[in-house]
């Protein structure tokens, strides 16, 4: 009932362009297209006080919901999809550990992951 709530908030709170879909359990992941850090930064601080702000009711209840987000950035072609769910995992994890209810992000560094290197002997004679 918490997730299908939470599903229908982030589905108002998020852009058109955005893709949203639950990566497990209760992880959600939002890829929003042709935005950097910087710019998703305010869009998801207001995905996370939207949710916290829309308790669920149940049996009379009301139940407070809060979430942790964490945030990364693909940079083409010097990154992964995998150092990039990585490092938003490890971010989430943070935010988690410092106290829930948090946006937290940081950079992949753009050194730490090379494309490979080309072989020169596919370049012909």
């Amino acid at each position: 009932m918490v997730l299908k709530h939470v599903a229908t908030v982030l589905s108002g709170s998020v852009r058109a362009q955005d893709i949203l879909c639950r990566f497990g359990g209760e992880e959600m992941v939002i890829v929003m297209p042709n935005t950097t850090i910087e710019d998703a930064l305010p869009s998801l601080e207001r995905v996370r006080a939207s949710i916290s702000d829309c308790p669920v009711l149940w049996k009379s209840n009301t139940i407070k919901v809060t979430t942790s987000i964490g945030v990364s950035e693909l940079f083409m072609p010097s990154s992964s999809y995998e150092a990039l769910f990585e490092t938003a995992d490890k971010n989430l994890y943070i935010a988690k550990e410092n106290g829930r209810n948090q946006v937290v992000a940081t950079e992949i560094s753009k050194s730490v992951i090379s494309p490979p290197a080309a072989d020169a002997s596919s370049f012909g004679p």
